[in-house]
């Protein structure tokens, strides 16, 4: 590795040079120009190991400086810099535009949506614009994602702005995009943080809540039904993957994995009510099914919790818990076999390996999945488990019960800080029923349903 592209690589020294593998610790603009110039260039992997600053490629905005920028070039790779293509001043000049990277065939490059936003100059497409290289010759272009620390709907941003650029390129190149780090991206808690930093009354402006009137604003989605399960019916249905799969667990014990995939009515294959989910499954016919040995789940509570890594699944369908890794469609462990039997589900918001778990005999018992181990019982509730939930600022877990008590527990000790029962109705009539409990995205707003 060199700390900046070596003396020696220069059109004047290395005229017939034609394929360069070469890694860097920075790349500097000027490091740019000199390879453009070099003559007889086809191939180029460039790799920098400075993730933090964008790559600017400027692209010389005269038809006499176009003409040597990279003038044979045919694979273009860009590794583990971030990158953005400066062609703003090129776009507008036919003539400019046709001569730059006019032999371009392959090109892969990084994009750290992140750093993108950060510059908050200009439009993604502006900053991404690939439509003027290879324009009589590109046939596909790879774009890695990365999607640390920034929001879901500027990396769905970033996708649409590349999508745009790949339609209204003269050859239409196959568009490859690897999103990297999903598990970094900032999770809607870390994004209303961040609004009410910026916005003091965002929080109570959130968490107020359009009135539904009447069936004109509610807009119903059918999944097609399963006709191998005709008798089954759905318990539990969350959004996963960042909200790009619905996912299901049936009374039968299976969890299913429903995503939206690309269509005419449905181009990027985006989560909408426009067009139904598609059932994923692997070719092999694989199902998560959960644990029934000691159960029967049409009985059971079924219960389903996501890990911070979405691709990770907790389940329960009255026998053992079960940890499914969704991407494989496979089992990685089982515990906690009945009785009592798990009656509720939640993961701790910061550590993957710690599950809160309801029990029917009213206890929680905080479960290490990295030691197989019950960490502590907690006791306090006089009936099933109804409810968990994690508050990330305040470091308590909230449960709730068939008892209408709600129970807060320090995360630290896991010892009982209060409880209160929720107050019965006015008409004197007793409560029945589950009680079902949710932190807002605040972490300070508490959600109780009866």
């Amino acid at each position: 590795m060199f700390s900046g592209l070596p003396k020696w690589i220069k059109s004047s020294l290395a005229p017939n040079l034609s394929y360069l593998h070469v890694r860097v610790q920075v790349v500097k603009k000027q490091d740019m120009e000199t390879l453009a110039r070099l003559p007889e260039l086809r191939n180029l992997t460039l790799i920098s190991c400075d993730e933090a600053e964008l790559v600017n490629i400027k692209i010389p905005c005269t038809a006499e400086g176009v003409g040597y920028y990279f003038r044979k070039l045919r694979i273009l790779n860009i590794l583990d810099a971030p990158i953005w293509f400066d062609l703003r001043d090129c776009v507008s000049n036919g003539s400019v535009a046709s001569a730059i990277m006019p032999s371009l065939e392959s090109l892969e490059f990084e994009v750290c949506v992140r750093l993108l936003k950060d510059e908050a100059l200009h439009s993604f497409g502006k900053l991404l614009g690939f439509e003027c290289l290879g324009r009589t010759s590109l046939q596909i272009v790879v774009v890695k994602v990365n999607c640390k620390g920034a929001r879901l709907s500027d990396v769905e941003d970033v996708d649409d702005a590349l999508e745009c650029m790949a339609t209204v390129h003269p050859k239409h190149p196959t568009l490859e995009t690897i999103w990297q780090q999903e598990e970094e991206m900032l999770s809607p808690y870390q994004e209303a943080r961040m609004d009410v930093s910026r916005t003091p009354d965002f929080v109570m402006k959130a968490w107020k809540s359009s009135d539904i009137i009447d069936s004109g604003h509610i807009r119903a989605l059918h999944i097609p039904p399963d006709p191998e399960a005709s008798s089954t019916k759905v318990l539990r249905l969350l959004y996963a993957i960042k909200g790009k799969c619905l996912l299901t667990l049936s009374s039968n014990a299976i969890l299913k994995l429903w995503k939206w995939g690309p269509s005419e009515k449905n181009s990027r294959g985006k989560p909408t009510t426009s067009v139904p989910p598609l059932l994923w499954q692997p070719e092999e016919g694989i199902l998560m099914k959960n644990d029934t040995t000691e159960a029967n789940p049409r009985e059971a509570a079924g219960c389903i919790a996501l890990c911070k890594n979405e691709w990770r699944i907790i389940s329960s369908s009255g026998g053992k818990v079960s940890l499914f890794n969704a991407n494989k469609f496979k089992v990685i462990t089982t515990f906690l076999a009945p009785p009592p039997s798990t009656t509720f589900l939640t993961v701790h918001p910061q550590d993957d390996n710690i599950i809160a778990i309801g029990m029917e005999d009213s206890s929680i018992q905080i479960y290490d999945t990295h030691n197989n181990e019950v960490r502590k019982v907690l006791t306090g509730h006089q009936k099933k488990i109804t409810g968990l939930t994690f508050s990330q600022s305040m470091n308590v877990l909230v449960s709730s019960g068939a008892d209408a008590q709600l129970c807060v527990w320090s995360t630290g000790n896991w010892e009982k800080k209060k409880s209160t029962y929720i107050r019965p109705p006015s008409n004197g009539s007793a409560l029945v029923g589950d009680t079902m409990v949710q932190f807002h995205y605040n972490q300070t707003h508490l959600l109780v349903v009866h």
